[in-house]
Order: C-alpha cells, then sequence, then structure tokens
C-alpha cells in the first residue's frame, strides 16, 4: 500500500507542472514488484481516476497546440478558409502552413491586436473563428469527394435555403453535388455541381449583376433565403403582401404574387418569374432592384 499511495498522493498534492517531475524520479522497480492483485476495489477505483487524470492532461494539451509554419492537414485547410474569408489571404488553398499562410495570420494579428508572431495559436484562432462568421469563402473550388469545414458550411446554407435535404457531414457526395445544380439551375448558373467562386457568391447573396438577386433566379412556394426575403418587402410596398418578412416562400407569398400577376395581367401562376419579376422591377421607386429572370 506505500506505493498506492505515493502515487496518490503525487496526483492529487502537486500541480500539472510539478506533476512530471515528481512521477519520473519515482522508483519503478517497486511499482514491478508490488502484488497488484490484492488490491481491493477502492483502490482500484483511486488507480482509474489517477489514469483519467493523466489521459484529461495530456487531451488539454494537444488541444492547446499551436498552428505554424511546416504544419500541414485539414486544420490548416480550415485556417487558409477562415483568413480567406476575412480577406486576410490570398493564397490557393493547399493544407500547407507556408509563408503566405504565416504573412497572413501575422496581418491578422496586427489587425486584431494580438502578439504577431505569425503563429495561430489559442488566441489568435478563437479571435478569426469569431470573425469568419457564417459566409461561405469564395476563393476555393469545392467538388464531390471535398471535404472539411467549407463542406459542411456549404451543405447548412443549401439546407437553409430549401435546396438541400441529406444529413450535414462535411462531406461533397451525391446530395451535396445534386442539390448544387438544383441552386444553380434556380439561379440560372452553369449547372455543374461544383461549388465554385459565382457559385458560392451566390449563395452568401452577393449579387451576380449588380442587382437585388443573382442573375437567372426565379423564386417559387418552398424557396428560402434574401432573394425572398427582398421579394416580400418589396411585394409589400406594392400593397400586395400583408404577412410577416420570414424569407421564406410560403402560401401568403404565393397568394401575393398572384394577385400582383393578376393586376397586371401577367399568367397567374404564383412563381415570380422573368415577367414577374420585371414587372416587379418596373414598378420600383428607389427601393431594391429585382433582377430579371427566365420563366414565369
Amino acid at each position: 500500500m506505500e506505493t498506492l499511495s505515493y502515487l496518490y498522493l503525487a496526483t492529487t498534492d502537486e500541480s500539472a507542472d510539478n506533476l512530471h517531475l515528481r512521477t519520473t524520479t519515482f522508483d519503478l522497480t517497486r511499482v514491478k514488484a508490488f502484488n497488484w492483485k490484492k488490491l481491493p476495489s477502492a483502490a482500484w477505483i483511486q488507480v482509474g481516476a489517477i489514469a483519467i487524470a493523466f489521459t484529461l492532461i495530456g487531451m488539454a494539451s494537444h488541444s492547446a497546440l499551436a498552428l505554424q509554419i511546416g504544419n500541414q492537414g485539414s486544420q490548416i485547410t480550415t485556417l487558409q478558409q477562415n483568413l480567406a474569408t476575412s480577406g486576410f489571404y490570398k493564397g490557393p488553398i493547399t493544407g500547407f502552413y507556408g509563408e503566405l499562410t504565416q504573412s497572413a495570420v501575422r496581418r491578422f494579428q496586427q489587425a486584431k491586436g494580438l502578439p504577431v508572431d505569425g503563429i495561430a495559436g489559442p488566441d489568435t484562432l478563437s479571435a478569426l473563428n469569431g470573425t469568419s462568421g457564417s459566409r461561405l469563402p469564395t476563393g476555393i473550388l469545392l467538388q464531390p469527394g471535398s471535404r472539411g469545414t467549407a463542406v459542411t458550411q456549404l451543405q447548412k446554407t443549401l439546407t437553409a435555403k430549401g435546396f438541400y435535404k441529406g444529413p450535414v457531414t462535411g462531406y461533397y457526395g451525391e446530395l451535396t453535388q445534386s442539390a448544387v445544380r438544383r441552386f444553380q439551375q434556380a439561379t440560372g448558373l452553369l449547372a455543374d455541381g461544383i461549388a465554385g467562386s459565382r457559385t458560392l457568391s451566390a449563395l452568401n447573396g452577393t449579387p451576380i449583376d449588380g442587382s437585388g438577386f443573382p442573375t437567372g433566379i426565379q423564386l417559387q412556394p418552398g424557396n428560402s433565403g434574401t432573394a425572398v426575403t427582398q421579394l416580400q418587402n418589396r411585394l409589400r410596398a406594392l400593397g400586395f403582401y400583408k404577412g410577416p418578412i420570414t424569407g421564406f416562400y410560403g402560401r401568403l407569398t404565393e397568394a401575393a404574387v398572384r394577385d400582383f400577376q393578376s393586376s397586371r395581367r401577367i399568367s397567374v401562376n404564383g412563381i415570380a418569374g422573368r415577367t414577374t419579376l420585371a414587372a416587379l422591377l418596373g414598378n420600383s421607386s428607389g427601393g431594391s432592384a429585382i433582377a430579371l429572370a427566365p420563366q414565369g
């Protein structure tokens, strides 16, 4: 029991900083000679608690590791994507922490009043995660086989806009590719199922042609997002929509579109397509413009 008592005291009375020194100077031959089979159950519980404590200390040390020049992997890919989204990184997304990444980290640290050492430690990563927001990075190319936080964010954005119904996995598979294609078709983009800069910009709600909507958009029941919000606002300004501004194309929005179409002698189908959006644009009086779109 003398051996067990020493081990117990070493882990309870000493700080984490001194724990290593105390245990490494211990005579391990005494541990080997001890009859472990005769330990009572209470003692085994104490030994188990000690083992768990060592594991937690190791996990804490691992989580505190910093990202720095020479590192590579998915963590670096995420770092580069977040730096690109925040406007500090203009290079390619390589997953390798080179000089371009180091320079971007330095610029970010300087802008945020952090110690400028070019190392992405816990403080830098926390500040960066707080500025990356929910916008998709647009300087990358996501396609079948891609994986990581950018794909996770893509899936979440597509889900919010009503184009993706699958699980959020962070992997760019067939379900994600099909959702991207549907979004591209709805917004008049090349429907190749690859999320490039134009597709990602459109998903962020950034106008592609300088107007209120991405070029070629058609809005219909089930759609959601900033485009629907703007449609609702425009219909309300014209006196056709009385419901809440939700960004979701439901029955109230469809009814308002039908009423507007009827008043303008447009084919009444409840879908805000090319003719309907053109009419709404023609009635604009200083509000946000609505782009022309095919059909309807």
